[in-house]
């Protein structure tokens, strides 16, 4: 086999990174406002992937059609090589449908949390994702933090973490008390790594070679965003079926669904778009992104107050985000033993 030469790198992984993450905010937002008007987390999920779902269905088809009627060489910009709209790799499959099945066992797992305890440990644990995915980059691809990258992922972990640390017990948002204390840390755990298997999915499609001259995600990109919305849907779906659809007024329905949509649509492609940068450098981004986007809009538009822990949450976001874009781009390569699949 011949050796396989480093991946092209892209300019701008930090800007399309930063603007998954803002866009992943839209998500919890749409959760916050459809609960003042009655709805719960499952019907505006069902909702939103479902229309995400149908939007990447439809790149696929269009996909499909381009393809056909690509008569005259380099006249159009096609992906070959498609037989049908769901022709993929076993590997796209199954990091498609893992992805969707884990985004809706992570919101089982948040409500079971708070059940347990109160709400801020549940909400780092969840915010915490982006950790698993780094230290599987470091060891799947090799990538090394650095020390600005190391310190970016300290700063993003300072974001989450110190907020809860500085307030006063009566300041930190609170769910029901008690719980099962062996229960309760495992839970927080599983948070956490169900809130990282779509970060890793994309990572792992966006790094692993197919062919000679691009990865899974270059290739079967679309497919795979479309599995994992359809199979978050019919999770959800099939949730409401079992435990009962309560009525919800359709107008708000469908806006907040629409929501969840529109940031699932421009999450997963801009973070698939820069798949090949260093995770370090782009999952810390994101996640720290997506926290403060969602942490200023409950302050200017929910009135939420922002005490002194909100500012640390501020300070070390922008820290995290500025190392991150300014570290060198040395430190990321693809194994050529273990960064090819055929």
């Amino acid at each position: 086999m011949p050796p396989s030469r480093p991946l092209p790198r892209k300019p701008g992984y930090i800007f399309l990174a930063c603007a998954a993450g803002a866009s992943y905010s839209l998500v919890g937002i749409a959760y916050q406002l459809g609960r003042g008007h009655g709805l719960t987390p499952q019907q505006v999920m069902a909702v939103g992937a479902i229309m995400a779902a149908g939007f990447f269905l439809g790149k696929l088809i269009r996909q499909v059609n381009i393809s056909q009627s690509s008569v005259v060489s380099g006249q159009l910009s096609v992906k070959r090589g498609i037989k049908g709209p769901l022709r993929g790799p076993a590997l796209v499959w199954a990091c498609g449908i893992l992805s969707g099945l884990s985004q809706y066992a992570l919101l089982r797992l948040f409500a079971l949390g708070l059940d347990l305890g109160p709400l801020s440990p549940v909400w780092i644990a969840a915010s915490l994702g982006f950790i698993p995915v780094i230290l599987f980059a470091t060891w799947r691809f090799h990538e090394r933090l650095g020390g600005r990258r190391l310190l970016a992922v300290l700063a993003a972990v300072a974001c989450i973490v110190l907020p809860e640390l500085v307030r006063t017990p009566g300041g930190r948002a609170a769910g029901p008390a008690g719980g099962i204390m062996v229960l309760y840390p495992l839970v927080l755990v599983l948070i956490t790594l169900a809130n990282s298997i779509q970060l890793g999915s994309i990572k792992l499609l966006g790094s692993l070679r197919s062919g000679p001259n691009g990865t899974y995600m270059d290739r079967h990109g679309t497919l795979f965003m479309f599995l994992a919305n359809a199979s978050l849907a019919l999770a959800a779906a099939i949730d409401l079926g079992l435990t009962g659809i309560p009525a919800a007024p359709l107008p708000w329905l469908s806006a907040m669904g629409a929501l969840v949509g529109l940031g699932s649509i421009l999450g997963i492609s801009l973070l698939s778009a820069c798949a090949r940068g260093p995770a370090a450098l782009i999952f810390t981004s994101s996640g720290v992104s997506s926290i403060l986007g969602a942490a200023l809009v409950s302050v200017f538009f929910f009135g939420e107050s922002a005490d002194f822990g909100w500012f640390i949450m501020l300070g070390m976001s922008i820290l995290a985000i500025m190392l991150g874009a300014s570290s060198p781009p040395s430190g990321r390569g693809l194994n050529p033993r273990k960064g090819r699949m055929a």
